[in-house]
């Protein structure tokens, strides 16, 4: 099986980066690897309607800054808030506070 440049060995249990598709690929998912300079944007999306736009705001020494313009509905994480929350969710029980038990049954006299 092959990606859609047709390079057969994207797929596998390592991520590999592929030239032909500017993609790592890790098994079946894809991540697109892209230059970009300060100022210079990635539209999410329909580019007609996009969903969101990600723009490279500075970039000093080793340190880039991102803006994001996205819809307030759509969350956006750094990756080690997102891993926070997902181990938070995971410890939380579910949205069951308390049991009821059932009442003893009394005798009618």
């Amino acid at each position: 099986m092959s990606n859609s440049c047709g390079f057969r060995s994207h797929l596998g249990g390592k991520p590999v980066y592929c030239a032909r598709c500017e993609a790592v690929v890790w098994g079946a998912k894809k991540m697109l690897v892209i230059t970009r300079r300060e100022g210079e944007e990635v539209v999410i999306g329909d580019p007609k309607n996009p969903i969101g736009v990600v723009r490279i705001a500075s970039v000093k020494g080793e340190r880039v800054r991102i803006a994001f313009e996205f819809p307030r509905e759509i969350e956006i994480h750094r990756r080690e808030i997102a891993d926070q929350i997902i181990d938070v969710k995971a410890e939380t029980p579910s949205d069951v506070i308390g049991e009821i038990k059932p009442v003893a049954t009394v005798s009618a006299r």
